[in-house]
């Protein structure tokens, strides 16, 4: 019931920004005069008491709004993962649906696959992970040949190039993988494959860091993507890192359980860095510190929004009264 209440209070607060308040279509019932002091008498945390004091959280742009009718979820909660998965989200990290994972990564002008699951987000947005299934088949971890990091960065340099087809096809800014944050290690323990790239944009020089892990399964390979900028992303892997062990595929669907007659992949784990057919775009543009003021407001509760909310229609009854 807390989160459907905050997400109520941010979309009330997006279609008052976009001159669409829903109080004068009497969709909602306008505040009553003290509501404001009786959504904060509670005692306030540092964030929310940052987050009433300013003006700063409110959004401004295009962008911010979007961001901010995103359909957050904030942790803890478990973020399903299509039928195949699911994730556990920690207090402090939101999440986001299929749906509204490839609406955040449109925002920043990054293709998306069709085949996205779900999102997991810093509160901050210092950081997010992206999550796609890939139904390749069972993938069969038996390569006795070591990665050659070489060869596989100039495949994905390939596969980015295509990448930026159809970014130019969309008007959007191109990228350059620059080179490996990472090379490709693999944990046959826990079955998961990861590297790490470099990636600038052409336009605006910025660099964002692509870390990608792939985690196996009995008919196909779960994609995970963390996106942060360099100096956010020492934190950001180990906080994604903490995060993976809730991470688990459902019954019936684990790598171990692979059963005779399963489909076999046609490649290996070569073939998951390149993406087999060398369609691998990478990301940037992340919204980062663009985004920290505006997902605060739905991190930290009802309160700050009341709050907010109050400002704004407070602010308004004055310029009425002015005039």
């Amino acid at each position: 019931m807390k989160e459907r209440s905050i997400l109520v209070a941010v979309v009330l607060l997006c279609a008052l920004l976009h001159g669409r308040a829903a109080v004068a279509q009497g969709r909602v019932p306008a505040p009553k005069p003290g509501a404001s002091a009786a959504a904060s008498a509670a005692p306030a945390s540092s964030a929310q008491a940052e987050a009433e004091a300013g003006d700063e959280v409110v959004p401004t742009s295009p962008r911010e709004r979007a961001l901010m009718a995103l359909p957050w979820q904030n942790g803890p909660t478990t973020g399903a993962l299509g039928t195949i998965a699911e994730i556990k989200v920690p207090e402090g990290q939101m999440y986001l649906d299929g749906d509204g994972a490839r609406r955040l990564l449109e925002i920043d002008q990054n293709p998306t696959s069709g085949r996205e699951l779900g999102l997991v987000a810093a509160a901050d947005m210092s950081w997010v992970m992206t999550f796609e299934f890939s139904e390749v088949a069972h993938v069969e971890d038996d390569e006795t040949a070591p990665l050659d990091a070489d060869k596989l960065l100039a495949s994905l340099r390939e596969g980015n190039a295509t990448g930026n087809e159809a970014r130019r096809s969309r008007g959007w800014e191109t990228v350059s993988l620059v080179g490996w944050a990472m090379p490709p290690t693999y944990d046959a323990q826990s079955k998961n494959l990861e590297w790490a790239t470099h990636v600038r944009n052409d336009t605006t020089m910025g660099v964002t860091v692509n870390h990608n892990i792939r985690l196996l399964g009995r008919s196909g390979v779960m994609e995970a993507g963390l996106l942060a900028s360099p100096e956010d992303y020492g934190a950001g892997l180990a906080a994604s890192k903490a995060m993976l062990p809730g991470f688990s595929f459902k019954v019936g669907q684990r790598y171990d359980e692979f059963r005779e007659g399963d489909r076999i992949a046609e490649y290996g784990l070569t073939g998951l860095i390149t993406g087999g057919a060398l369609a691998v775009a990478a990301k940037s543009g992340f919204l980062a510190k663009a985004g920290k003021g505006i997902v605060k407001l739905v991190v930290v509760g009802g309160a700050a929004v009341a709050g907010l909310l109050s400002r704004l229609f407070g602010r308004k009854r004055a310029s009425s009264d002015r005039e």
